[in-house]
């Protein structure tokens, strides 16, 4: 059964998120989160995989191509590592 928490059953539903928040993670990949609430009570759902596991991005842009397949316009907030030389 496929979860309500990937891309294309988000696609299928007609309430879309509030919010979403793309996470860059220390080795460089990236998560994809959502919330129904508003971005100061959220409550974030990590996308997933058609196997259930989240899933893992290797570029911001990945991430932003998925929230356009869902919904054409929407919030996006940002947690992302500083870039060190």
């Amino acid at each position: 059964m496929a979860s309500p928490n990937e891309i294309s059953m988000l696609k299928k539903i007609s309430f879309k998120p509030q919010v979403w928040r793309i996470e860059q993670q220390d080795n460089g990949e990236f998560k994809l989160a959502f919330s129904y609430l508003k971005i100061s009570s959220a409550e974030w759902q990590y996308i997933q995989t058609q196997r259930g596991k989240i899933k893992k991005y290797q570029s911001a842009d990945a991430c932003l191509n998925d929230i356009a397949r869902v919904q054409p316009e929407a919030t996006i907030h940002a947690v992302l590592n500083p870039i060190t030389n």
